[in-house]
């Protein structure tokens, strides 16, 4: 992510900057994974907050929430998920935030704010 955005109640968090799109299955313009085929995939996610505030968001396989971090609320705040998920084809997979926080930091130098996803076997 490129810049500082104060989010939608329940929105998906799109991830503008991409680094490797194998079969375009990240979608930037809507911060969706589609795995194209089943399998053993590993996901990670990275989010800071801005300054004394806080963010709650989770990794979400099509419409169930699975692992999720919370950031804490001084300074400036990384937390990073990891999550092993066995998704079938055309299975969604994406970062979306929930609750009141809606404060997501970032910069186009830091690139503090990421999300990747690939198939193990």
């Amino acid at each position: 992510m490129t810049s500082r955005q104060t989010l939608g109640a329940g929105q998906i968090i799109k991830f503008n900057k991409v680094w490797t799109n194998v079969n375009n299955d990240y979608h930037p313009s809507t911060g969706v994974y589609t795995t194209p085929k089943p399998g053993l995939y590993h996901f990670s996610c990275t989010v800071m907050t801005p300054h004394d505030k806080i963010l709650r968001v989770f990794l979400w396989k099509n419409d169930k929430k699975t692992g999720g971090v919370y950031p804490g609320s001084s300074g400036y705040n990384i937390g990073t998920l990891n999550m092993v998920l066995e998704p079938n084809k055309g299975d969604n997979v994406y970062i979306k935030q929930l609750g009141s926080e809606k404060s997501i930091w970032s910069e186009p130098a830091g690139n503090f704010c990421m999300f990747s996803g690939y198939q193990i076997r």
